[in-house]
């Protein structure tokens, strides 16, 4: 038999053993036995309450064995103690010693009835003598009995008691501690130079700029004597041509007339040129002026990294137990106190913990260098897109400056164009914020497009947003240069499609599991909050944002998107979704947590049983306003009002694969038609296909149009690969 089995078979007779000693009123271990002449044992409490219960309603004296039944006298006491007038148990009393003993004694698991009395200091066990006997006779095994112990035990304990009070006091002296603080003032001293040295930077480039803008004022101001010449030779013109007014009078029609006509045509031609030539220097010198950012500060700027690294030299400190675990480590076993001691807590890598201070904010993003190019014919310029107004007529001064180089200030567009979103509304006042207002008059000229770059690139939906590129793959979101050089991703949860919030660099992340994530991607990609829906959604399309001020100052902002999910009647909906916020949804708040929002409305736009053009909804893209929606279909292309009302439809042969809307224009790719086709906003085929010739795209599936750029992804089933094209349409 082994040692667990010997263990159970000894329980199981020390349980037997026990319920011989119990009380029959309340089936505990007796307490005070008291026995009646019946031979029937009671506890001494047990026994007044079955008294006192029968002399509520006897009046003889009497009460009942409450196992047989028989009767028996109640003693005379005052006290109301009537068990002290019957006798003490005293076998009862023996055994229950007994087996208080047995509880209190552990018994070997080893060695079936032996008893753990003694204890090893080496291994800090407890052992019965057969133990101590076979494996803790030997150094360095130190073996005594229970008692003995006990003592030595005791007097450990209080000398490590009195190491606690030393620590407490050595905590406490670390706490008043000015030397740590001395030392931090020391390294922030440091820190504060780089940061003297950053604002004399920042101060220097602000003048550089200011002294460009105002070099920039002066090299395209005219001067005062060139006006003066201007003046010279608007006389000289008006002479010259009173001269030859007066020659070729009808009038003078005799031989000598006719002579000086012929005479003076060749000079006058070269007059006129001459003219023509010192008119062109005055009135092309302030477009002579170019601008340009240096690359090198753009690079030296588009610097990310803290510029301060604040590192430890020793390893991370060890938890601290909290006082819970504390006591659960200390047990007690037979008045024995063992303490376990704290294991340290080291890092997982092992490496020192590293604490970046985030980088300062640089205000200076761009830096101007002026340069007066020679002055060229602006005829032999070639431009690949020109979006003058086809029905316009050119100037004599517009032909002139067609090719000349406009001046162009390099730097943050996007922080530019943001001070006319969010003016300064009066109280009460609904402002409509129109994102992404057409800058274009109806008809276009497009002349070209070029491919500068492709590549192989897995994901799931593409953005082009800031110059980069925002791809969601399995379960992240990742950020790439238009060059196909990683730049950073945040992980996500099963993301499905994605879409550019206007005029930001946010972008929301439909995870086609009831809820939405709106992500910044700048400086870094990060999750700003969550949309949770009443059912998934397949695509999405942001709208637009009403900003709302009511008489107390508050500010409400009213978010529009249009989702597109398949009823389960296999009808195909588009819903118009609008989502509340008190924070500017648009600004990169940062917040501890990921804050959680609920739609404040939900209503059905347009529905595939009731319009059959919208049927299987697979691309959806906001027109420049925000009010219109342009829905891709497997059959056309559907215009439609936020009332839900169809404005136009144009039918395609094949399934809508992508849409993109960029200043008027709206972008359409078609499946398996190696063709991106552009309409405008009233649905009129602008462009039948705007690839260029010896383009190799097979199937294009996503389109991203921003400024004058375009990326196409093409999807191809054979091998499964996924290819990013880069075209640009610079002027």
């Amino acid at each position: 038999m082994d040692a667990k089995s010997a263990t159970t078979v000894e329980f199981r007779q020390y349980k037997n053993i026990a319920e011989h000693f119990t009380c029959p009123i309340h089936l505990g271990k007796l307490r005070d036995p008291r026995r009646l002449a019946c031979e029937h044992t009671f506890c001494a409490d047990c026994l007044n309450g079955c008294i006192n219960s029968a002399l509520s309603t006897r009046t003889d004296g009497m009460f009942e064995c409450p196992v047989c039944r028989s009767k028996h006298h109640v003693p005379n006491n005052k006290s109301r103690d009537w068990a002290r007038g019957f006798p003490i148990d005293a076998f009862c009393v023996i055994q229950l010693h007994t087996l208080s003993q047995y509880e209190q004694s552990s018994v070997c698991e080893k060695h079936i009835q032996k008893f753990k009395e003694y204890f090893c200091f080496h291994h800090r066990e407890l052992l019965c003598s057969d133990c101590v006997i076979e494996k803790h006779t030997k150094s360095p095994c130190s073996c005594g009995s229970l008692q003995d112990s006990i003592t030595e035990v005791r007097l450990q304990i209080k000398e490590l008691l009195g190491k606690l009070r030393l620590q407490e006091e050595r905590a406490r002296r670390i706490m008043e501690s000015q030397v740590a603080a001395s030392h931090a003032d020391e390294l922030l001293r440091k820190i504060s130079d780089v940061e003297k040295t950053l604002m004399k930077f920042y101060k220097s480039m602000k003048a550089k700029i200011r002294a460009s803008k105002q070099q920039v004022a002066e090299m395209t101001k005219i001067s005062q004597s060139e006006k003066d010449h201007v003046t010279t030779l608007q006389s000289l013109i008006a002479r010259t041509r009173e001269h030859v007014e007066n020659v070729i009078r009808p009038e003078k029609k005799r031989k000598d007339g006719v002579n000086e006509m012929f005479s003076i045509w060749t000079p006058l031609e070269h007059e006129t040129q001459n003219f023509d030539q010192a008119l062109d220097d005055i009135e092309t010198k302030p477009y002579c002026v170019g601008v340009r950012a240096d690359e090198q500060f753009l690079k030296f700027i588009s610097y990310d990294k803290s510029p301060l690294v604040v590192t430890r030299d020793y390893k991370e400190l060890p938890a601290t137990p909290s006082k819970e675990k504390t006591l659960q480590r200390m047990t007690t076993n037979n008045n024995v106190i063992q303490v376990e001691p704290d294991t340290p807590r080291m890092m997982a890598n092992g490496s020192p913990e590293v604490t970046t201070i985030p980088s300062p904010v640089m205000a200076t993003r761009t830096m101007i260098s002026l340069t007066t190019p020679a002055l060229t014919k602006s005829n032999n310029a070639k431009k690949l897109y020109d979006f003058r107004p086809a029905s316009s007529e050119d100037t004599p001064r517009h032909k002139k400056l067609v090719g000349a180089s406009p001046v162009r200030l390099a730097g943050n567009s996007r922080s530019q164009s943001m001070s006319h979103i969010f003016p300064k509304i009066a109280t009460g006042e609904l402002i409509n914020r129109d994102t992404g207002k057409s800058i274009r008059d109806p008809e276009l000229k497009l002349r070209g497009i070029q491919e500068i770059s492709n590549f192989e690139l897995p994901c799931g939906d593409i953005l082009l947003l800031d110059g980069n590129l925002i791809t969601i793959a399995e379960s992240s979101l990742q950020k790439f240069s238009l060059d196909y050089k990683y730049i950073e991703s945040l992980h996500i949860r099963f993301p499905w499609r994605l879409c550019a919030i206007k005029d930001t660099a946010n972008v929301a992340i439909n995870h086609n599991t009831r809820f939405i994530s709106i992500v910044s991607t700048d400086p870094t990609l990060q999750i700003l909050y969550r949309i949770e829906t009443e059912k998934p959604y397949s695509q999405i399309c942001h709208m637009r944002t009403q900003i709302l001020e009511d008489r107390f100052g508050k500010t409400k902002y009213h978010e529009y998107f249009a989702l597109s999910h398949t009823t389960d009647l296999r009808a195909d909906c588009v819903d118009l979704m609008k989502v509340s916020y008190d924070k500017n949804p648009f600004s990169n708040f940062t917040s501890n947590q990921v804050t959680k929002l609920v739609p404040l409305r939900t209503r059905t736009l347009i529905s595939s049983d009731k319009h059959a053009v919208v049927r299987s909804p697979n691309a959806l893209a906001a027109t420049a306003d925000g009010r219109r929606l342009i829905i891709g279909g497997e059959s056309a292309v559907v215009c439609v009002r936020k009332t839900g009302e169809i404005i136009w439809t144009r039918p395609v042969i094949r399934f809508v694969a992508g849409l993109c809307c960029d200043k008027g224009l709206v972008f359409v790719c078609i499946e398996n038609e190696r063709k991106l086709t552009i309409l405008d906003e009233a649905g009129n085929n602008l462009i039948e296909n705007l690839f260029p010739l010896g383009c190799n795209i097979v199937r294009p599936n996503r389109v991203s149009v921003e400024h004058h750029s375009v990326i196409v992804r093409e999807f191809s089933e054979k091998d499964w690969k996924s290819t990013v094209h880069v075209f640009t349409m610079t002027t």
